[in-house]
């Protein structure tokens, strides 16, 4: 897991000094949770479920998942979302605040709704910024990035397709996140060499197989 990681991280990272305050530490974990789900902090830890490791059928689709969250630590995500209209939302949230004082309910809820508006519109551009960054990490990578619009199609199978809501979605669904990916593909990397990339399936399935194996021994110690 931490070699895959390692290979994603832009070039510009890991050849910044160790002490340069810009450099992200970065590490890689797995973590026994059937959950599907990965995520990064933004000090660089980046956490993947074993139920997504499960799910997914190789290491490129892993790549995908690995340079997105990677993207929401180089590009300060994190920090970019708290400041985005950073006084507009405190000026909303106290006038819907006023609102609920004098009874007003209803302008209240209001004001909460277009506070969720622009929280999450903002949150899903830079899901899709992710997106897009982590194709360009996994390529570099040497990783064929047509898995990366797979891992959607998976998920759908897994969970079905849910709409996405306006106000209160802080992601795309999966059909327009594959569809995302799909036109990149399409207008940026039609001229790869698909054949000099890899998928790397034996690998995967071993990397499976540990997550196979903890997972039994944790259950036994529940047993125990």
């Amino acid at each position: 897991m931490s070699s895959l990681g390692n290979r994603l991280i832009p070039a510009y990272q890991r050849d910044m000094s160790i002490d340069d305050p810009r450099r992200i530490p970065f590490q890689f974990h797995v973590v026994l949770d059937d959950n599907v789900n990965a995520f990064a902090t933004p000090n660089g830890v980046v956490v993947v479920n074993s139920g997504l490791i499960e799910l997914l059928d190789n290491e490129a689709q892993l790549a995908a998942v690995i340079g997105h969250e990677i993207a929401h630590a180089t590009h300060e995500h994190t920090w970019r979302q708290q400041q985005h209209y950073k006084g507009k939302r405190l000026g909303i949230a106290i006038a819907g605040a006023v609102a609920a004082g004098y009874g007003y309910r209803g302008m209240a809820d209001i004001a909460g709704m277009v506070n969720a508006a622009i929280v999450n519109g903002h949150s899903r551009s830079l899901e899709n910024q992710s997106d897009r960054i982590g194709l360009q990490y996994m390529v570099a990578a040497g990783y064929d990035p047509r898995e990366a619009p797979a891992v959607w199609k998976l998920m759908t199978k897994e969970h079905g397709l849910q709409g996405t809501n306006f106000f209160w979605s802080s992601h795309e669904n999966n059909a327009t996140r594959r569809s995302y990916l799909m036109n990149e593909l399409k207008n940026n990397y039609r001229d790869l060499d698909f054949g000099a990339l890899h998928t790397n399936e034996d690998e995967y399935a071993r990397i499976k197989s540990t997550v196979a194996e903890a997972k039994a021994s944790k259950k036994k110690l529940k047993v125990k």
